[in-house]
């Protein structure tokens, strides 16, 4: 893991991640199901942990998630925490959310976090 750049290989029970700052390309993508979801936020939390020091002005972050747990539905919950007081410094950050088109959890879901998160501006698309 370096400062610009993380990628963490999806595997069965986890989502393929990329933060790429030198491309501007922020992506969660897959199913967020892992045993300890404390160890797979790990790495998530302390990179973008070291990219508040220094974000970017115009930070987009797409998420493209088919299920997700209840334990890292509260780790995304910490994580837009995070994303919140980013943005409190004066970065405009927007989560684009895709799901399928019958996927009404998912849809809710984006709509929650919208809701709860009002520094950051939700987006949904369709898969």
């Amino acid at each position: 893991m370096s400062e610009n750049y993380l990628h963490i290989e999806p595997t069965d029970s986890t989502p393929d991640v990329v933060f790429d700052r030198a491309n501007k390309l922020f992506r969660i993508s897959g199913d967020i199901l892992p045993e300890n979801s404390f160890d797979f936020f790990d790495p998530i939390f302390s990179w973008f942990s070291n990219y508040k020091k220094n974000p970017d002005d115009i930070i987009v972050i797409e998420f493209s998630i088919n299920i997700i747990n209840t334990s890292s539905t509260r780790r995304l919950v910490s994580f837009f925490k995070l994303l919140e007081e980013i943005a409190d410094n004066g970065s405009k950050i927007t989560i684009i959310w895709a799901h399928l088109p019958d996927d009404e959890i998912m849809q809710y879901t984006a709509y929650e976090f919208g809701n709860a998160f009002k520094k950051l501006t939700f987006q949904t698309r369709l898969k």
